[in-house]
């Protein structure tokens, strides 16, 4: 695909940027190199390679889910600086 001042603009339209023509320019040539990498990529012969999700195997380290006795709420709050009967008390954040 040949990337032409028009199609930068219409591209940088969507993206909602302000290019002036030296920059317009610039993509153009920069474009067309991002492109000249995709069509060499493209030749590559990739018959047989399972497609990659991640770089290394990864298993599933999570815990079982095991259902427990809560912890004692009074004594969860009997250090803290501010509380209710039912919570932590904590100074007002936003407006």
């Amino acid at each position: 695909m040949q990337i032409s001042k028009d199609v930068v603009q219409y591209v940088a339209n969507l993206a909602q940027l302000q290019l002036d023509d030296a920059q317009s320019v610039a993509m153009v040539d920069e474009l067309s190199q991002i492109l000249g990498y995709i069509e060499a990529l493209e030749g590559i012969d990739t018959e047989g390679i399972a497609p990659l999700t991640h770089l290394y195997e990864t298993t599933n380290i999570m815990r079982p889910d095991v259902v427990t006795e809560s912890l004692d709420r009074a004594r969860l709050l009997q250090n803290a600086p501010d509380c209710t009967e039912e919570a932590f008390v904590v100074p007002r954040t936003v407006g």
